[in-house]
């Protein structure tokens, strides 16, 4: 889209745009009770970030490690995985089949289809139930806005993004067309190449994929206050490799080579919806109704030394529903409250293993909940929120291998769990200050990955069925503070997490035929993580904005070697090592709305290893990760009215260096180009 205003690029870092994720229901930055994050599609093309996990680099708190090139996972404020939620359009993406640590389907989400991103840290388990631990982020995707206009009844845009050191080609376009006056359509997509990166200590092969994406989205008024939309998106992945396991890695800083001849994924996910929504109606300030399917599918191809192969995969369709209402009154408050029920139905198939596949086969697993929030303003400097939910998840596994006989069996079991929270939040009478904090639970039910999973874990590991598990419970502690002014907006937040009863992974003691480690999984992580958070944009002088972020975590977790083994304090895994960034914008003048801007970013030695970290060689170094320096520069430039040009030069230095965790290295100097046409 050409025209981005040159004076607007700081909107990632004011706090005057509105959230949702963090209440369910629309209310400026400022006032939330919640630490929250926004990004918007003009920053997402402003930094030209190749995927989804990409764009959290910028996220306060957040280390995004990646198992492969086509696989990355972000930790927010120390959890990965299954213990972040990840929303589409308030839809949930987390399934019962997401893996312990990090994993792939985060990428599975186009960022071009992005409208804006809302990131809320901390537990948000009374909203959205289970797995809101350590963040809740909800993308919302681009919708038609031809027919809002009036102007005229077509946009259309293209765009083809090239990043050198990626070697990664993406071709992008869409097109918006108005319905008359009350409605619209938008149609999508994208073709993707990514070849095999060029990191600072040259090539690292085997590690490219292609993908492609589809959406469209539908969105009719049918009164003044009612609005239908549909939706319908595609992402496919063709052959993503997991590289370090691979003969094809590359060792790094002592890390060891994989001895597979190859490791690829496909996956294909789709999401369809249809919600109402409703504003000032019927005496509630606003409630939506949505029906949802999403489906999940994967399949992975092993090649071994030997000549031995196998391919297994799964398929998880999801049917569900929610339902969301705000009813403000005169005197007695604000109320949020809302239903909400998703069914798994699982299939999983291997050719090494006629039972099942990565997990159980011919199983489901229901999610459903109801919550209750109410918000009161005590005066006219203090509000306080509160809120509980019960949720009830049950699992019925079908069939299960049981890895000591090799015979069937199944597995039914179920859990109910209430969650709350205690939030209070105070602003002074200029408005430029705003204090906020508060007491909030998070939980986590057992999934059928926990339960039933029969397959390669973290390097060298081999996972069994776990039956007997009980809900990881969390409680999280925050104090934070805003403060805004003309020249300057901060924001900052300290956080303690008490964790009880967190799966994890046990050493079983025994070995499989294929040599690796065989490990089960039970309720014995108990402990604390704690931490601080800061950002800050700063306008320093007229078109000059300095901005920057600052982030620090620690923290101890009980863990068990093997199982039945006394449980020892040990750090927690892949803790986020301290990390900075600075950077310096610059707007210009004139009809051409160019702007620049230069960022440092300084990750320090991630040297704070759990006992698994330091049997994890494929991707963890001997003695930690080395910290290391970045320098980005990026700018654009409106060629024309319909033309505009993005150009960025990242990692200037040419720093070989890998995010901690993670498979494989980054790219190198990486110089990316980025054209946009609209009309």
């Amino acid at each position: 889209m050409a025209g981005l205003a040159p004076s607007t690029p700081a909107e990632e870092l004011t706090l005057e745009e509105t959230v949702v994720t963090a209440s369910k229901r629309e209310e400026p930055v400022f006032s939330t009770v919640y630490s929250v994050d926004t990004i918007s599609a003009q920053r997402i093309q402003m930094a030209s970030f190749r995927t989804i996990p990409d764009i959290f680099r910028e996220v306060p708190g957040t280390l995004v490690q990646k198992t492969s090139y086509g696989q990355g996972s972000p930790y927010i404020r120390g959890f990965t995985g299954y213990r972040n939620l990840f929303l589409v359009d308030g839809i949930r993406l987390n399934n019962a089949v997401f893996r312990d640590g990090p994993n792939q389907y985060w990428s599975t989400v186009d960022s071009g289809s992005i409208q804006s991103i809302e990131v809320v840290r901390g537990p948000e388990s009374v909203l959205y139930g289970s797995d809101a631990i350590g963040g809740t982020v909800n993308v919302i995707s681009r919708g038609p806005t031809a027919y809002t206009t009036g102007q005229r009844p077509l946009d259309a845009g293209l765009s083809y993004r090239y990043g050198h050191g990626e070697d990664s080609h993406i071709l992008a376009g869409y097109l918006d067309a108005a319905l008359g006056q009350h409605g619209g359509l938008l149609i999508g997509g994208a073709a993707k190449n990514f070849g095999d990166i060029e990191s600072g200590n040259g090539e690292l092969r085997n590690t490219g994929y292609d993908e492609r994406t589809f959406d469209g989205k539908l969105v009719y008024e049918l009164s003044e206050d009612l609005s239908l939309t549909l939706a319908h998106s595609r992402v496919n992945q063709d052959d993503v490799p997991r590289t370090h396991s691979t003969i094809y890695s590359r060792p790094f800083a002592g890390t060891t080579v994989g001895n597979e001849l190859r490791r690829d994924l496909d996956q294909d996910r789709m999401l369809s919806y249809m919600r109402l929504q409703a504003e000032r109606g019927s005496g509630w300030e606003s409630w939506s109704l949505t029906l949802f399917h999403h489906r999940q599918e994967e399949e992975r191809h092993r090649a071994r030394t030997g000549d031995r192969y196998d391919v297994q995969g799964l398929e998880v369709n999801t049917l569900g529903f929610n339902l969301v209402g705000t009813l403000v009154t005169r005197n007695w408050g604000e109320f949020t409250s809302g239903l909400d029920w998703a069914h798994d139905a699982v299939d999983s198939w291997s050719s090494s293993n006629a039972i099942q596949g990565p997990v159980a086969d011919d199983s489901s697993y229901d999610w459903a909940g109801a919550f209750l929030q109410y918000r009161q303003a005590i005066s006219e400097a203090v509000d306080v929120t509160a809120g509980i939910r019960l949720a009830y998840l049950a699992a019925d596994a079908g069939s299960i291998s049981d890895p000591e006989s090799g015979s069937r069996y199944s597995y039914q079991d179920s859990w109910t769990q209430p969650v709350g929270n205690l939030r209070l939040g105070w602003r002074n009478q200029a408005n430029s200050w705003r204090l906020y904090g508060g007491i909030s639970q998070g939980f986590r039910a057992p999934n059928l990955s926990d339960l039933t999973r029969f397959d390669t874990a973290r390097s060298n590991e081999f996972e069994i069925p776990a039956t007997d598990l009980d809900a990881e419970k969390y409680t999280q502690y925050e104090l934070g503070a805003r403060f805004r002014k003309t020249d300057l907006v901060f924001e900052g937040a300290v956080f303690y997490t008490d964790i009880e009863d967190q799966i994890q992974r046990l050493l079983t003691g025994n070995v499989n035929a294929d040599g690796e480690w065989e490990v089960t999984k039970a309720n014995v992580g108990n402990g604390e993580l704690y931490g601080a958070e800061l950002k800050a944009s700063w306008s320093v002088a007229e078109r000059w904005l300095a901005f920057g972020h600052y982030a620090w975590l620690d923290g101890r977790i009980s863990a068990e070697a093997r199982a039945g083994e006394r449980a020892q304090r040990d750090y927690h895994s892949r803790m986020m090592p301290t990390n900075y960034r600075l950077g310096v914008r610059y707007s210009g003048a004139g009809r051409h709305g160019w702007w620049a801007e230069t960022e440092f970013v300084r990750v320090a030695k991630a040297d704070r290893l759990s006992l698994r970290d330091q049997g994890d060689t494929q991707r963890i170094p001997p003695g930690g990760t080395p910290g290391y320096s970045l320098w980005h520069i990026r700018g654009g430039i409106d060629l024309t009215e319909n033309l505009m040009l993005i150009m960025a030069l990242e990692n200037l230095l040419d720093q070989d260096y890998r995010v901690h965790g993670s498979g494989q290295n980054e790219p190198g100097r990486n110089f990316v180009v980025n054209l946009n046409y609209s009309y």
